[in-house]
């Protein structure tokens, strides 16, 4: 169905007023050229947003880059890491 690719947001209030017009089996042209442009707005949006969302990258000069591979390990065999360095070695802006 189209409604699933359309943004969250938009999806219940989008149903709810096809739902409407199903049970009072009255739907004029215009009301429908609305709805479907509203939902082609809110699938062009969700693409859009898709398309253009950041890609991480990471700089190679910053010490927690070298033990990238052993944070990453520690990451995913433990539930909590705490992982200390010093200022300016890339912590904040290189782990999330």
């Amino acid at each position: 169905m189209m409604i699933d690719k359309a943004m969250l947001y938009d999806r219940f209030p989008l149903k709810r007023r096809i739902q409407s017009f199903i049970k009072s089996g009255k739907l004029t042209d215009k009301q429908f050229a609305v709805l479907e442009s509203k939902l082609q707005s809110s699938i062009e949006t969700r693409q859009r947003r898709h398309d253009n969302r950041p890609k991480p990258g990471f700089e190679a000069d910053l010490p927690v880059i070298e033990r990238r591979d052993e944070i990453a390990k520690a990451i995913q065999d433990n539930q909590v890491i705490i992982l200390s360095g010093e200022t300016g070695s890339g912590k904040t802006t290189q782990l999330p």
